[in-house]
């Protein structure tokens, strides 16, 4: 019942006002992160793709799980990287989401801005069946721990402040609480309040004229 009120207050002051916590994962210590060697559940694989050559033949698949058509070509086309868990017939059960763009925050009407070396976490969902098992966690380090070994520092992404078991999963998962973002979509303000005055973090209320254009990557891909 809780979790229901918090979604409805939530979805009510989303045009007025809202509060949305940064969080950062640091990828330079990717094997000290929690659940980095936790072993997978029998029978489920992991594995990362990126790019419209290497997910289009997993499109359906992820259509399948969930995942909105035109999200997904978007996603491909601006070189998103995805990590899927499988399950023994071969059907996704899990998967996480990751760009290396500038990336428009619609809760806030502003866009985060990429520095070299970092990355932005888009979402993450398990198949209902499969909650409750730690998936969310292990897909998670997976991925962490395939970036850090390509060259990427900091991986951002951003919660609501309303939703307490998401930021709970956060710690879970070692991130650390960067900065606060206050904001009035219908007056168009933007506050951001960084918890470590020292943190690359970079805000633009507007969205960015280049912002479907990749940030130029640490590392190379393994075929590169």
């Amino acid at each position: 019942m809780r979790s229901l009120m918090r979604f409805a207050v939530q979805r009510i002051t989303l045009p007025l006002f809202n509060v949305h916590y940064i969080f950062e994962t640091d990828l330079t210590r990717a094997e000290a992160l929690p659940n980095h060697r936790r072993p997978l559940p029998p029978g489920v694989t992991i594995g990362i793709f990126r790019g419209e050559d290497e997910i289009g033949p997993l499109a359906e698949k992820l259509t399948a799980a969930g995942l909105e058509s035109a999200t997904l070509k978007a996603r491909m086309k601006r070189g998103d990287m995805v990590a899927v868990a499988l399950d023994l017939e071969g059907k996704i059960i899990a998967y996480t989401w990751q760009t290396f763009c500038n990336v428009w925050m619609r809760e806030v009407r502003a866009t985060l801005v990429l520095e070299r070396g970092q990355m932005a976490g888009l979402d993450t969902f398990v198949l209902p069946q499969w909650r409750g098992k730690g998936l969310q966690y292990l897909i998670n380090a997976w991925k962490f721990r395939y970036l850090s070994e390509h060259g990427y520092e900091h991986g951002l992404n951003w919660v609501n402040a309303l939703n307490n078991r998401s930021i709970k999963s956060q710690s879970s998962q070692g991130k650390r609480r960067i900065a606060t973002i206050y904001s009035s979509p219908i007056l168009n303000l933007v506050w951001v309040r960084k918890v470590f005055p020292g943190s690359t973090l970079r805000i633009q209320k507007r969205a960015a004229p280049h912002s479907r254009v990749p940030v130029m990557p640490v590392g190379n891909r393994p075929d590169q």
